[in-house]
């Protein structure tokens, strides 16, 4: 086969069809979801709910997104752990509408 042969689209045609798998959310989607329903949220609350080990990691690129978010120390038996409160809910609902569609494909997803 030449190369001129060759149709454009070879990669499209073995691919598996894309729609009949779903999508799971990033930890970042699942994080910020957690934190506009709850309003806070702790290292263990994001292992159980969104499975998110490095939970600070998250949390700073949240911070550095532009979103508020507060840190507090807890004590618990055995030493202590951050508990992350959300301090303004607007902001972060536009910013995971934002990673949403990303997501989902951009601006064309909806078209």
């Amino acid at each position: 086969m030449k190369k001129d042969d060759t149709p454009k689209d070879t990669a499209s045609t073995s691919c598996p069809d894309q729609s009949k798998y779903k999508r799971e959310p990033t930890k970042l989607e699942s994080v910020l979801t957690y934190l506009t329903d709850k309003g806070n949220i702790s290292p263990s609350e994001a292992l159980k709910h969104c499975k998110c080990w490095r939970l600070s990691a998250v949390v700073h690129t949240l911070k550095k997104a532009g979103i508020r978010i507060e840190t507090h120390q807890e004590q618990h038996e055995g030493g202590f752990h951050a508990r992350y409160y959300l301090t303004h809910q607007s902001k972060a609902e536009k910013h995971l509408d934002a990673l949403q569609k990303r997501s989902r494909g951009g601006k064309n997803a909806a078209a």
